[in-house]
């Protein structure tokens, strides 16, 4: 990475976006979706958001922004994206955006490439040991 930190940026994610979004779950040898596949890859839309790293598309962020409660539902980068606080970042941003909604949700779980986070436990608990240090942050930062 370089000595900078990227500029990050978000679009809502379209159709047109499908067979990135494959790229991004299946990586660069996955077959064209089609049929279920595609079906699955649609339900990404849904609260979806293309991750901009300068600008090109670097991940996914999906964001439940209800009426009542926002929730984080899923960050997930291209592999050479990872473990450079770009997921950190991008956590922060929607909870700094929820806290001044006032909608963030106690329930809050991020998934993390192919690891998921149980929702964050009540106040004061501490992180497990096993937890990314950016659910950590999210949960217990």
């Amino acid at each position: 990475m370089p000595d900078r930190a990227p500029l990050l940026a978000t679009r809502p994610a379209t159709e047109q976006d499908l067979p990135w979004l494959a790229l991004l779950r299946h990586g660069p040898d996955a077959a064209p979706p089609d049929g279920e596949a595609l079906a699955a890859l649609r339900v990404l839309l849904d609260g979806g958001a293309i991750v901009l790293v300068d600008g090109l598309p670097g991940g996914l962020l999906r964001v439940h922004r209800g009426s009542r409660d926002w929730a984080i539902q899923q960050v997930q980068l291209l592999p050479q994206y990872r473990r450079a606080g770009i997921g950190s970042r991008l956590i922060a941003e929607v909870l700094a955006e929820a806290q001044h909604a006032r909608r963030l949700s106690a329930a809050t779980a991020v998934k993390l490439a192919r690891w998921t986070i149980p929702p964050c436990p009540k106040p004061g608990s501490r992180a497990p040991a096993h937890s990314p240090p950016a659910a950590a942050a999210a949960c217990w930062g």
